[in-house]
């Protein structure tokens, strides 16, 4: 299953202009939030996709975010922020933050591509740096108590089962966005966290689709 997802990221690059994640949202409510997100520039952010191989399964690690938080306290979402200005870049800022957030050691990460940049309501423009950690990581890996309070291991294809996300429209400034709301066990996982999970599961099923299609040599 990594391999699949290795070999489907291998062509994605953080050359700009960078793609926009696609929401499945209708025409006309695209339209308007592409004019709402253009009043205003977006911050750079970035988030890390960590998955880490098992022998049982491969899972993603996720965060549950400090109560004490202003911004979603308490949600679960991945290990990430803010691009700062000592970043070299996006996967920079994705491994600082793990790092800071969680101690994931960066020499322990293989970075294997990228996902589509995905707008938040918070006024954010979040890179999704895919991730294969080494499993000796498990063993260093804790949250840091202020901004991280636990880490939740994703079983990888439930995350990859397309079937597993429910969603529904809200509004937020007149405007109809799509959440999307993944359940395991007692997580609760949704918003942009589950809309970035659920991207993946696009990205390789449309990979999948095109090499379906290829003619055999």
């Amino acid at each position: 299953m990594i391999e699949r997802l290795v070999s489907s990221l291998a062509h994605t690059t953080l050359a700009t202009p960078r793609p926009m994640a696609d929401l499945e949202i209708p025409a006309d409510t695209r339209i308007a939030l592409d004019r709402e997100l253009s009043r205003r520039p977006l911050k750079p952010a970035a988030v890390l996709v960590g998955i880490v191989p098992s022998q049982e399964q491969p899972a993603i690690v996720l965060t549950r975010r400090s109560e004490a938080l202003k911004n979603h306290p308490g949600q679960i979402s991945f290990p990430g922020g803010r691009r700062e200005e000592g970043d070299a870049d996006l996967m920079a800022t994705a491994l600082r933050e793990s790092e800071e957030e969680i101690a994931l050691p960066v020499k322990m990460v293989d970075v294997i591509g990228y996902l589509p940049d995905y707008p938040t309501i918070t006024g954010y423009r979040v890179t999704p740096v895919v991730g294969v950690v080494d499993p000796k990581a498990r063993l260093l890996m804790q949250p840091d108590g202020l901004e991280a309070t636990e880490l939740i291991y994703l079983p990888l294809p439930h995350a990859l089962d397309r079937d597993a996300y429910d969603r529904k429209m809200i509004e937020r400034n007149g405007l109809n966005v799509p959440v999307f709301h993944l359940h395991h066990r007692n997580h609760h996982v949704w918003g942009a966290t589950a809309g970035m999970l659920y991207q993946l599961c696009l990205h390789l099923l449309r990979h999948e689709k095109q090499q379906s299609k290829q003619p055999f040599a």
